[in-house]
């Protein structure tokens, strides 16, 4: 197949599949009013605060040097976290990246 059609078919094929999985997630996001969700992830951020932090560091990806930060969030609060760098988490972090098979 000519290299051109092959460009033309995985990018429609890429652009249906983010146009889909952004209007399930637009659909699902428009469920919950943006106020609620402020509030769920400011109860969120109250309770992780008063958890246990254990230290992580998540390796370099070799194969994507450039993916330098790791996001997990947990009921609407996001943790940013840097590859190659200690920090202290919550305990429920830790475990979800190790689920993730990312530490």
């Amino acid at each position: 197949m000519d290299n051109k059609v092959e460009n033309t078919v995985e990018n429609t094929v890429e652009n249906s599949v983010e146009n889909t999985l952004e209007n399930k997630l637009d659909k699902a996001d428009k469920k919950v009013p943006a106020t609620n969700k402020k509030v769920v992830a400011r109860g969120m951020k109250a309770k992780l605060d008063k958890l246990p932090k254990v230290t992580v560091k998540i390796p370099i990806d070799k194969q994507n040097p450039k993916d330098l930060i790791v996001t997990v969030q947990i009921n609407g609060y996001p943790y940013f976290i840097e590859r190659g760098q200690e920090v202290q988490v919550p305990n429920i972090v830790k475990k979800i990246l190790e689920n993730a098979e990312i530490i």
